[in-house]
C-alpha cells in the first residue's frame, strides 16, 4: 500500500512537472504570439509597400471607379449585415441568459435512473416492511394463543379446586350419614365393626382423588374414634353400674347384718346369687374385654393401613404437585422465552428496518448532493460557455471593427491616390495608357481584402481561444486529480490500493491526454499558421453547435425542470411514507410493549397461584401431619385407657375394698 502511494506521489510529482511544462509551452506560445505580432507588423510594412503599389496601380483605375463604388455598396451591405448579426447574438445572449435558470437537465437524466432504483429500493423496503408486520401479527395470534393456553391452565386448576370442594363436600355429607347409621345401631357391636367394614372398603374404593382420599380418610379416622370412644363409655357405664349393685348389696348384707339372725339364709342366699350375678358379670366383661382386644388389634391393623395409605396418598399427591408445578414453571418459562425471543425478534427487526430506512434516507440525501453539485458543476460551465461565447463575441467585434477601419484606411487611401492622379494630369487630359493589368489589379484587391489589422486581431483571438482552452482542461484535470485524492483519502484501506491503481490508470491517461493536447495543439498552430481560412470555418461550425447546443439546452432544460418537480414530488411521498412507517413502526412497538407487559403480569400472575397453591400445600401438609399426630396420641392415650379398663376388669377386688 505504501509503494502504491509512493508511486501516485511519483505520478502526481510527474504531473505537476508535465504541468510545468504546460507553463513553460505557454510561456512559449506567448513569445510566438509576441514574434507573431511582430510578424505582422513587417506584414503591414509590407502592407503598406502593397498600398503604394496600389496607389501607383489606383492611378491608373479611373475606369474601375464604379466598381469601387459597387464594392463601398457591398461594404454598407456587409455593415449591415453584421449588426444585424450583432443584434442576433444579443437575441442569443438573452436566450442564454434565460436558459441559465434550468442548466441541469443532463444530470437529472441520471438522476431519473438513479431515481428509478431508489423507487425500486423503496418498494423493495415496503415489501420488507409488509413482511414484517406479516410476521409481528403471526407474534402478536401466537401471543393470543399463549394466553388463551394459560387462561385455560388457569381454568383447568380452577376446576380442579371446584371438584375438590365438591368432593369434600360430599364426603362429608357422606360421613354424617355414617356418623347417623352408627349412632342408631346403638351397643350393637357386630353391626358397628360391619358398618366400619362397609366405610374402611367405601374409603379403599374412594381413594383414586387426592384431596377426596385425604378428608374421607381424616373423617374414618374420627368416625372410628367415636366409635372407639362410645364403646368405651359403654363399658365404662356397664362397670360402673356393677359396681352401684355391688355397693348396693354390701350396703343390703350389712343392714342385714346389723339386723336379727332368721333373716341370714335368707341373706346367705341373696349373697350366694349376687356372687353368682357378679360371676356371670365378670364373665361377660372377661369376654367383652377379649372382644376389645381383638377389636382393639384390629383398629390397630386399620389405623397401621390408614397410616400407610395417608402416607402414600401424600406422597402420591406431593410428587403430582411437584410434577404439575414444575409443568407449571416449564409453561411459563417456555412462555416467558417465546415472548422474549418475539420481542428479541421484532425488536431486532425494528432496529434493522429504522436502520435501513436511515440509509436510505442518507444515500437520498447522498443523492441529492450529488444531483446538486452536477446541477452547479452545469452552471459553472454554462458560465464558462457564456463567458467564452462573450469573449469571441467581443474578439468578434473587435475584429470587424479593425476590419472597418481597414476598410476605410483603404477607401482613403485610394480617394487620395485618386486625387493625387487626378490633380498629376493637366486639364483635359486623359491618363495615360499602360500601367498595371486589370487581373494584376484584382489580383492585388483580393490580396488586400482581409486588412492587416484584421488579420493581427484574428491571430491574436486564436491564440487567446487556444490559451483559455487549454487552461481550462488544464483545470479539469486538477479538478479530476483533487477528486480523486479526496476519493482516496476518505476510502478504507482496502479500496485504497484499488484507487491507488485507478488514480495511476487515470494518472497516465491524464498524461496520454495531455501529451495528445500538445500535439493537437502543435497542429492546431500549424493548421492556423498554413491555412487562416480554416479558422472562419471553425467558427461557423461553432456557431452552428452554439445554436444547436442552446436548442437542445432548452429541450434538456425543460426536461429536467420536469424531472426535478418529479423528483422532489416522489421525495415528498417517500418522506410521508417514511413517516408513515415510523408511526406504524411506533405503534407497532407499543403494541409489542403491551403484549410484553401482559406477559410479565401473566408470568407473576401464574407466580403467585404458584405461590399460593405451594402455601396452601404446605400447610395441609402440616395439617395432616398435625392430625396425624393427634390421632397418634388418642390412639395411643385410648390404648392406656382400655390397659387401665381391662386391668380394672381383671382386679376388681381392687375397686371394692
Amino acid at each position: 500500500m505504501v509503494l502504491r502511494l509512493d508511486a501516485l506521489e511519483r505520478r502526481l510529482a510527474a504531473m505537476e512537472n508535465n504541468n510545468r511544462s504546460m507553463m513553460a509551452q505557454f510561456t512559449q506560445l506567448q513569445q510566438e504570439a509576441t514574434v507573431g505580432v511582430r510578424r505582422d507588423a513587417h506584414a503591414v510594412s509590407e502592407q503598406r509597400e502593397s498600398r503604394g503599389r496600389m496607389e501607383m496601380a489606383l492611378r491608373g483605375a479611373q475606369q474601375k471607379l464604379a466598381d469601387v463604388d459597387h464594392r463601398i455598396g457591398r461594404a454598407s451591405n456587409v455593415m449591415r449585415e453584421t449588426q444585424s448579426s450583432i443584434q442576433a447574438m444579443a437575441v442569443q445572449t438573452n436566450t442564454m441568459q434565460n436558459a441559465l435558470a434550468a442548466s441541469g437537465r443532463d444530470t437529472e437524466e441520471m438522476a431519473l435512473a438513479r431515481l428509478q432504483e431508489a423507487r425500486q429500493e423503496i418498494l423493495d423496503l415496503l415489501q420488507y416492511h409488509d413482511t414484517s408486520r406479516k410476521a409481528a401479527t403471526a407474534l402478536r395470534e401466537d401471543m393470543q394463543n399463549m394466553r388463551m393456553k394459560v387462561e385455560t391452565l388457569s381454568g383447568d386448576l380452577q376446576a380442579m379446586a371446584h371438584s375438590s370442594r365438591l368432593q369434600e363436600e360430599m364426603f362429608e355429607e357422606e360421613t354424617r350419614r355414617t356418623l347417623r347409621g352408627g349412632g342408631g345401631s346403638g351397643g350393637s357391636r357386630i353391626p358397628a365393626t360391619a358398618a366400619l367394614e362397609g366405610k374402611v372398603a367405601r374409603l379403599q374404593n374412594s381413594l383414586k382423588d387426592v384431596e377426596s382420599r385425604i378428608l374421607h380418610e381424616t373423617k374414618k379416622d374420627g368416625i372410628a374414634q367415636q366409635v372407639q370412644n362410645q364403646k368405651i363409655g359403654e363399658l365404662q357405664e356397664e362397670v360402673s353400674g356393677c359396681a352401684r349393685l355391688v355397693q348396693q348389696d354390701v350396703r343390703d348384707l350389712q343392714l342385714h347384718d346389723s339386723g336379727a339372725d332368721p333373716d341370714v339364709p335368707r341373706l346367705q342366699r341373696e349373697v350366694d346369687s349376687i356372687r353368682s350375678r357378679l360371676d356371670s358379670r365378670l364373665a361377660d366383661s372377661r369376654s367383652a374385654s377379649s372382644r376389645a382386644d381383638a377389636e382393639e388389634k384390629e383398629l390397630k391393623a386399620q389405623l397401621k393401613d390408614l397410616e400407610q395409605k395417608l402416607q402414600k396418598e401424600v406422597s402420591d399427591r406431593t410428587q403430582r404437585e411437584a410434577d404439575l408445578k414444575n409443568e407449571v414453571e416449564r409453561k411459563l418459562t417456555e412462555i416467558s422465552q417465546y415472548s422474549d425471543d418475539g420481542f428479541r425478534g421484532v425488536t431486532k427487526l425494528t432496529e434493522g428496518e429504522h436502520e435501513q430506512t436511515k440509509q436510505r434516507f442518507r444515500e437520498l440525501l447522498e443523492r441529492l448532493d450529488q444531483v446538486e453539485s452536477k446541477r452547479d458543476k452545469d452552471q459553472e460551465e454554462i458560465d464558462k460557455l457564456f463567458e467564452k461565447q462573450r469573449d469571441e463575441r467581443r474578439k468578434l467585434d473587435r475584429v470587424m471593427d479593425e476590419r472597418l477601419d481597414d476598410v476605410g484606411d483603404r477607401l482613403r487611401i485610394a480617394m487620395a491616390s485618386l486625387m493625387a492622379a487626378q490633380s498629376e494630369l493637366p486639364p483635359g487630359e486623359k491618363a495615360p495608357p499602360g500601367g498595371l493589368s486589370m487581373e494584376e489589379i484584382e489580383r492585388l484587391q483580393n490580396m488586400n481584402t482581409t486588412g492587416a489589422r484584421e488579420q493581427l486581431m484574428k491571430d491574436l483571438a486564436a491564440k487567446e481561444l487556444q490559451l483559455s482552452e487549454l487552461s481550462t482542461r488544464i483545470e479539469q484535470q486538477d479538478e479530476v486529480i483533487e477528486n480523486k485524492l479526496k476519493m482516496a483519502e476518505k476510502s478504507d484501506s482496502n479500496e485504497l490500493g484499488v484507487m491507488g491503481d485507478e488514480l495511476t490508470r487515470k494518472a497516465d491517461t491524464i498524461t496520454f491526454s495531455q501529451e495528445r493536447l500538445k500535439k493537437q495543439i502543435e497542429n492546431l498552430d500549424e493548421r492556423v499558421k498554413e491555412s487562416p481560412q480554416e479558422i472562419n470555418q471553425l467558427q461557423d461550425r461553432v456557431v452552428a453547435m452554439e445554436t444547436e447546443t442552446l436548442e437542445k439546452l432548452e429541450k434538456q432544460d425543460v426536461q429536467r425542470r420536469q424531472e426535478v418537480e418529479d423528483l422532489t414530488a416522489d421525495v415528498r411521498k417517500k418522506v410521508d411514507e417514511e413517516e408513515k412507517k415510523a408511526a406504524e413502526m411506533a405503534r407497532l412497538e407499543k403494541a409489542v410493549d403491551q403484549s410484553h407487559t401482559s406477559v410479565t403480569k401473566l408470568s407473576e400472575a401464574m407466580q403467585t397461584i404458584n405461590r399460593v397453591i405451594g402455601g396452601k400445600i404446605k400447610e395441609g401438609k402440616r395439617t395432616r401431619e398435625q392430625e396425624t399426630t393427634d390421632l397418634k396420641r388418642n390412639i395411643d392415650r385410648l390404648y392406656e385407657q382400655n390397659t387401665d379398663l381391662k386391668n380394672r376388669i381383671k382386679h376388681p377386688g381392687g375397686t371394692v375394698q
